[in-house]
């Protein structure tokens, strides 16, 4: 993925991340830890190494 999406997942993460911590009252070490793990997910970077076509994709984990 580009860099111009990649920013617009981000931004997206950051306003959901706010939302949730404001408007839903959640304590906010929860969306601070499942933002990174969203934005991840959104961002399409695999959670595991991936083989395909004998090009290795890196992942998170």
């Amino acid at each position: 993925m580009t860099s111009f999406p990649l920013i617009i997942v981000f931004i997206i993460t950051i306003i959901a991340m706010i939302f949730v911590i404001s408007k839903l009252k959640v304590h906010p070490f929860s969306p601070v830890m499942a933002a990174p793990f969203i934005f991840g997910l959104m961002g399409v970077i695999p959670p595991v190494n991936i083989n395909r076509d004998g090009v290795t994709l890196q992942g998170v984990a």
